[in-house]
């Protein structure tokens, strides 16, 4: 994992190593994939970590030693924190787990200081060639997955509702990059292997769910699309504006 994060520093131009991040504050910080881009920053002070999910806090502790990093479990819609309390607030690839949206923008919005940075790094569903689409494909099963087990999931932004939901936050100074990882070759036996097993491994958790059949009938279909087409990863948008 360090070491792509450090290839996407790369990727979208050092615009991370430029990011003096003071007091950090991570929402929906999952198992922290995120925090590996913040340790690029030119600086930073310290990071709080964000999930509703206690079991996140307890793998960032665990992988994350050798930082100054605090995990708060709260609702990112009513953030404990008074207003100002952060000079950046990230979120990564979580818009389309969210169902107050606009509420939880807010609330980030709310607890940065005036001149803080705010982060947005979010993965997108089109313009997509034919090997990326696998990812979004993919993705998306998931997401239903999700959703039958009860937990919030929608499929992936485009890139202009990204955009429309970072026009509505009315920061100053954007500036929007498109990246994706590199991929040398899209149809490698082991890379296509690997995520048709994702297949494998979705369908085994809906084992005895009224849903296991259609989901199987859809995941055959994906799983013929990656191996005549081939996977890489989905074309993102990396955002930093100023509050």
């Amino acid at each position: 994992m360090v070491n792509l994060e450090k290839k996407l520093k790369t990727i979208i131009g050092g615009i991370i190593g430029s990011i003096i991040g003071g007091d950090v504050l991570d929402v929906g910080s999952g198992r922290g994939e995120f925090i590996h881009i913040i340790k690029e920053f030119k600086s930073f002070n310290k990071i709080t970590a964000n999930d509703i999910e206690q079991r996140s806090g307890d793998f960032i502790k665990e992988h994350f030693k050798d930082i100054d990093i605090d995990f708060v479990k709260a609702d990112a819609g009513d953030l404990p924190f008074n207003d100002g309390s952060y000079d950046t607030v990230c979120i990564s690839n979580s818009l389309h787990h969210l169902p107050e949206l606009e509420k939880i923008l807010a609330e980030m919005k709310r607890v940065l200081r005036d001149g803080g940075n705010f982060i947005i790094n979010e993965m997108f569903s089109d313009a997509q060639d034919e090997a990326q689409m696998s990812h979004v494909l993919l993705h998306h099963w998931f997401a239903k997955i999700d959703k039958i087990f009860g937990r919030y999931h929608d499929e992936t932004f485009k890139r202009k509702q990204i955009e429309k939901i970072v026009k509505k936050l009315e920061l100053s100074d954007h500036n929007i990059i498109e990246y994706c990882w590199p991929i040398p070759d899209t149809k490698d036996t082991k890379l296509i292997e690997e995520r048709t097993k994702l297949i494998d491994i979705g369908l085994k958790q809906l084992e005895g769910k009224d849903e296991f059949e259609p989901m199987k009938t859809e995941g055959k279909k994906i799983r013929e699309y990656i191996e005549a087409n081939g996977f890489a990863s989905a074309t993102s948008l990396f955002i930093v504006g100023i509050k």
